[in-house]
């Protein structure tokens, strides 16, 4: 217990939090400052403790404040991410709030609750994330003095994941999804064929550029950038370029492409020359009615699980994909590293058969 008696006769009590002091207090009697204490300590190992000295600044006035402040400064892509948690989830659970009665239990049974509405782990994190890039801003603001958020953790009461199974194209759907995508837009048709073969994403796809097709050999792509509606290009999702090499079908379909263009100018384009945009594609292809019930990702998914299939080596497919590391790529393809052997061994049988 930290309360001691001052020269002057008042007792002042101090609350210790791993090794550091989080505030301080002087009462006339020494039954005040230990009952003081013991209260801090109780909130402290609970987790609702606040900081005395914080302001009470309401988190609503907090937030209006915080997007101000960012706007001009912050990626546009990720301020209307953190402006629509605010908006959706921060705002209606916290804003009528001082920051002084926010709690690391208050954050935490928030975190729980919105999990139990049905919103992902990895959503709940992201809107812990924001929440945390405010108090970091109003620290050094110097609006608040204590990073509340910093402490509270995000805990899923599932066990397992709930990510997507991925759904890739079997050879026999891909054929029927291009024969009705050909029959409608014999151009957009290259890109779902070209999405098949590269496993490029579609923010990937519209931002390539004549440059970026690579003409020694082999012929390859570089990619480097990504484009999403309504945001500017930027680095891709891995923040790495790398260098796709192109199976024949895929060669022919680039060099037919860049004929007569300048190196500047998209790869792919609307009819009437204008980059793609995935709205207008989905519309002119009739994804919806022509994708066997795919997503476009899928197409990333197909070109992935073929290359495994051919026997390429899994370092190599995760380096074609831009993952961040091998073990991504195997998290995500792990049930078909095992068949890709498989299956390489029984189409060298086949041949050897028809010899």
């Amino acid at each position: 217990m930290s309360v001691e008696k001052r020269p002057n006769g008042k007792w002042r009590a101090r609350v210790y939090s791993k090794g550091h002091s989080m505030a301080s207090r002087t009462f006339n009697l020494k039954r005040d400052a230990e009952a003081w204490h013991n209260e801090q300590a109780r909130l402290l190992q609970i987790g609702d403790w606040v900081d005395p000295r914080r302001a009470d600044v309401q988190m609503t006035d907090l937030f209006k404040q915080y997007l101000e402040a960012t706007k001009s400064v912050s990626n546009p892509k990720s301020y209307d991410l953190a402006e629509q948690h605010i908006r959706t989830h921060l705002d209606p659970r916290l804003g009528r709030r001082p920051a002084s009665a926010v709690s690391v239990r208050l954050l935490e049974t928030m975190y729980r609750d919105l999990l139990n509405a049905g919103l992902a782990e990895s959503t709940v994190r992201r809107i812990r994330d924001t929440l945390s890039s405010v108090y970091t801003w109003a620290i050094r603001s110097e609006i608040l003095r204590t990073h509340t958020v910093r402490d509270s953790r995000v805990t899923a009461r599932r066990v397992q994941s709930t990510r997507r199974a991925i759904s890739p194209f079997s050879r026999d759907e891909l054929a029927r999804t291009l024969s009705a995508q050909r029959a409608l837009n014999p151009a957009y048709v290259l890109v779902t064929e070209f999405a098949g073969l590269t496993g490029l994403r579609w923010g990937e796809l519209a931002a390539l550029r004549v440059s970026s097709v690579k003409l020694d050999e082999p012929v390859r792509l570089l990619v480097v950038r990504s484009k999403s509606e309504r945001y500017p290009e930027k680095t891709t999702k891995s923040e790495v370029g790398r260098r796709v090499p192109l199976v024949p079908r895929a060669r022919e379909i680039a060099l037919s492409l860049i004929e007569g263009k300048q190196p500047d100018e998209h790869l792919f384009t609307s009819s009437r020359g204008l980059p793609i945009t995935a709205p207008n594609f989905k519309r002119d292809v009739h994804w919806a009615h022509t994708s066997q019930d795919h997503r476009f990702h899928d197409l990333r998914h197909t070109a992935a699980t073929e290359w495994l299939r051919a026997g390429v080596e899994l370092t190599t497919v995760s380096k074609w994909l831009g993952h961040a590391s091998p073990t991504v790529t195997l998290n995500i393809y792990s049930h078909y590293v095992g068949d890709a052997s498989d299956f390489a061994a029984l189409e060298r049988l086949a041949r050897k058969t028809d010899e």
